[in-house]
């Protein structure tokens, strides 16, 4: 039945031969919205053994257009426990989900990441994205910032596993210098959609070995389809990295 249920993807080369590895994977999303709760489903369809899902939101009615996770009956409900839900019901029996239904701080972090491979940031407040990420980087987690402005997708994949990897391409405050995004602006679900499935292809292709894409940035507009590839370079008085 396992063969079966992973087929298409085997008859790719990278992904050949690569079902046991992905199911030893543990990655961690903080938001599981617009953008995190259908990569969480991406990720378990994929085979990954273990998604650990925080959010300390609750599903709302306009949420509905892009957080394709939720139906009319969640409404009212915590978004982590209900994503937690829908992902076990559509993947492998086996895959392990749990829920948080909370923020991510630094008196939960260590708890919460423990045995991670990656975690994954989607949540839309800019205060958390700079202390999940300088969490990662203290824990030296690897971390996987997605977000979405409008048309443009940005996404950053920051391997703090790698010692040498803040004096190379800094971290998340270096790229925003503290300043937030703001992902509270108009969007489509078909953009939301966009940015989930490159932010689980991203990690797919990380936990495969295409370590590559780790300190670059990459930015889709879709309102002119311009793709832009950038290197992530440090900020000399990051207090978070410089030193």
């Amino acid at each position: 039945m396992q063969s079966e249920r992973y087929l298409r993807p085997e008859m790719l080369p990278r992904y050949h031969g690569q079902q046991a590895l992905l199911a030893s994977c543990k990655v961690g999303l903080v938001g599981v919205g617009g953008i995190g709760g259908l990569c969480a489903l991406l990720l378990g369809a994929a085979g990954i053994g273990e998604l650990r899902l925080a959010d300390g939101d609750t599903v709302a009615l306009h949420n509905l257009h892009r957080q394709l996770l939720f139906t009319n009956s969640d409404v009212g409900l915590p978004k982590a426990e209900r994503a937690a839900a829908a992902v076990q019901s559509h993947c492998d029996p086996e895959l392990k989900v749990t829920a948080f239904s909370g923020m991510i701080g630094p008196d939960n972090f260590a708890s919460w990441a423990q045995g991670l491979d990656l975690v994954i940031d989607a949540s839309d407040d800019a205060q958390s994205r700079l202390v999940v990420s300088e969490l990662c980087f203290k824990a030296q987690l690897p971390l996987l910032s997605a977000a979405v402005s409008g048309y443009q997708m940005l996404l950053a994949l920051f391997d703090y596993a790698q010692p040498d990897f803040g004096a190379e391409h800094g971290c998340y405050r270096c790229l925003t210098g503290g300043v937030a995004i703001n992902t509270k602006v108009g969007i489509t679900g078909p953009l939301a959609a966009m940015a989930s499935s490159l932010a689980a292809h991203q990690v797919l292709e990380w936990l495969l070995g295409r370590t590559e894409i780790a300190g670059e940035l990459l930015s889709l507009n879709l309102a002119d389809y311009r793709l832009t590839r950038l290197k992530l370079r440090p900020d000399p008085a990051c207090p978070v990295c410089a030193h």
